[in-house]
């Protein structure tokens, strides 16, 4: 029986909370506990141990509901926390970033399980050091000086370091396009190259992998670059050799596509 009252206060408590979420009125203390139903020793408990921190103050007298709240609109999971001592607040700091730094590789889907491998391989440290060595060991002291930033060390102690700060993760997304394969030509004709069995248009899907590096200046921007260059982009073009063209964008401000071709081996 007293289980059953418990339940029953902790639902009114649910509903109380859920509407003033929705409306974002404000309530006092008082008219919380006494649509629970809860005695003034009860609720001071459950107060301190879990629902001030779903709480925030709208005044010197008054609470508002937290966003945070949106966690526990299912009543089950509301109970899972009045029944845990925890506390819901998470503290957040700040930080602004004067640069942010994205590429994106545009590759057929015929790669993507390569391209994840190769990927993947390069955040281990043995896949890394490799890498950082075939670098111009000058440019890398250049770079990454014996300073505070960077810390001291070997110069292949300083850039690991700085790539483990920096290259943490990736993203791939599908993209689902259209493709001439041949030379513009009147639909007749493309019709004829069709019943032959050869394709004018193309249906591709196409894998998307997307970086992104939030850089606290121009020169970080300009380390994060050199290093994404010489780590990933390298990999991957030696990994996808043989397609007809290679796509990157880059964008920092403004856009830049760097594209790789068989026929014109430019870099643009």
């Amino acid at each position: 029986m007293n289980r059953k009252k418990g339940v029953d206060s902790q639902e009114r408590a649910h509903r109380f909370l859920s509407q003033h979420y929705v409306d974002l009125e404000s309530f006092a203390r008082e008219d919380f506990r006494l649509a629970t139903g809860w005695t003034k020793s009860t609720f001071d408990t459950y107060w301190t141990k879990q629902f001030e921190s779903l709480l925030e103050g709208a005044d010197a007298s008054t609470y508002r509901v937290k966003g945070s709240f949106g966690r526990y609109l299912s009543f089950r999971e509301f109970q899972k926390h009045v029944t845990q001592v925890k506390d819901a607040r998470t503290d957040y700091q700040k930080i602004e970033y004067n640069d942010v730094l994205t590429y994106e590789f545009y590759l057929p889907l015929a790669h993507e399980k390569a391209l994840r491998s190769t990927l993947d391989s390069l955040f281990y440290e043995n896949a890394v050091l490799p890498r950082l060595r075939r670098i111009d060991q000058q440019s890398l002291e250049k770079d990454f000086p014996q300073t505070q930033l960077f810390g001291e060390g070997s110069v292949l102690d300083r850039a690991k370091a700085y790539v483990d700060k920096k290259f943490r993760g990736y993203s791939i997304y599908h993209v689902n396009g259209r493709f001439r394969g041949a030379d513009l030509m009147p639909l007749s004709e493309a019709s004829k190259i069709s019943a032959q069995g050869e394709h004018y248009l193309i249906d591709e899907t196409t894998a998307v992998v997307r970086f992104i590096f939030p850089c606290r200046s121009h020169d970080e921007a300009r380390l994060t670059r050199f290093l994404f260059q010489e780590l990933f982009v390298r990999s991957i073009i030696e990994l996808v050799s043989g397609e007809d063209e290679i796509w990157i964008i880059e964008t920092e401000g403004g856009q830049r596509a760097h594209v790789w071709s068989e026929a014109d081996s430019e870099t643009n």
